[in-house]
């Protein structure tokens, strides 16, 4: 088993205070990973399992979100007490790293894949067709599908820091997307709709009522948050953003403006006193204000609302595929 450097020794750094000129400070990697998360799943997934079932199988997402939190919360102690990301942390034990690195290249082989560049090409497709395009389509869908792509990388090249870049991106995203959605839910969805939505997040063991498929259930568990690995990136933003000994190992620099800014090889980590241990309670209180304040109520809402909306719209509808759910709730509003 290869051997990794031992971890270096520094200071604990002191928690951020919250002062309401300051609040910005607060604002942590659970914003930036909602940001990330309200994606196919929410917009498309979600709701086409609210409209088949109704709201009561929302209990479902609830679950899955507040089991997610406890899973972040670990990974975050991890690189907030040594500034390393926790793939780091899973290559230091046995076996070693190469059963490890080719483990999780085979497990998360499915992210690997830019399918989300293709899901938001189809609407930017629809508004230039004015409909929802078909497989003759195919060559426009491709082509916005491969810019789509491109513009990604966009925040990765420029801003010196990559995590202050994504983190701005993020918070436009999230305040745009709940801001329009919550204005649809708040004048157009009925209020039997929002409360059968609403209560069908704590409606805990509740079932369909007619035929359903236990595999969409499962599934809908899986896309309710993050989804799948994505939530180790939690590990590597505490780091970037600075919290804890991530302030010590630095953070990735942007390829244009950030070369001033360094990411150590070796993690840091202190040692146990007295006033370190005090620091780090008030870190992992951050961190617990973070999941709990930020993270798991914007993922909550960003899978309430399109379920209000499809529920509202679409109730009812079977043997829906692919962005038709979108389509179909689009046209409905429209209507």
């Amino acid at each position: 088993m290869q051997a990794f450097t031992p971890w270096e020794k520094s200071e604990l750094p002191d928690p951020p205070v919250f002062r309401a000129r300051e609040w910005t400070r607060l604002i942590g990697p659970g914003l930036l990973m909602a940001g990330s998360n309200i994606g196919g799943g929410e917009w498309l997934f979600g709701p086409l399992v609210t409209a088949q079932y109704g709201g009561r199988v929302l209990w479902i997402a609830t679950i899955a979100i507040l089991v997610q939190v406890c899973y972040n919360l670990v990974i975050q102690r991890y690189a907030l007490y040594c500034g390393e990301s926790v793939l780091v942390g899973f290559l230091r034990t046995p076996p070693g790293t190469r059963f490890w690195i080719a483990f999780y290249l085979v497990i998360d082989l499915g992210s690997y894949w830019p399918y989300l560049s293709a899901n938001a090409a189809v609407p930017i497709a629809a508004v230039i067709l004015k409909r929802l395009p078909t497989a003759n389509d195919g060559d426009l869908v491709r082509t916005l599908s491969y810019g789509v792509f491109l513009t990604a990388f966009v925040p990765l090249i420029f801003g010196g820091k990559i995590y202050n870049s994504l983190e701005r991106v993020m918070v436009t995203k999230l305040t745009l997307i709940l801001t329009y959605l919550g204005a649809i839910a708040f004048f157009w969805v009925s209020w039997d709709s929002k409360w059968e939505i609403l209560s069908g997040l704590f409606r805990f063991g509740a079932l369909p009522e007619t035929e359903f498929s236990w595999a969409t259930l499962a599934a809908f568990a899986a896309i309710a948050g993050a989804g799948g690995l994505t939530n180790i990136a939690f590990s590597n933003l505490v780091r970037d953003k600075g919290w804890g000994m991530g302030a010590e190992v630095g953070a990735i620099p942007s390829a244009v403006g950030g070369k001033t800014i360094k990411l150590s090889h070796t993690g840091k980590v202190f040692d146990l006193t007295a006033e370190n241990l005090s620091r780090w309670k008030g870190w992992m209180s951050l961190l617990l204000r973070d999941q709990m304040a930020l993270w798991a109520p914007a993922c909550v809402v960003g899978m309430a609302l399109p379920a209000m909306i499809s529920y509202e719209f679409i109730r009812g509808a079977k043997n829906i595929e692919g962005n038709a759910v979108a389509a179909m709730t689009a046209r409905a509003i429209a209507d």
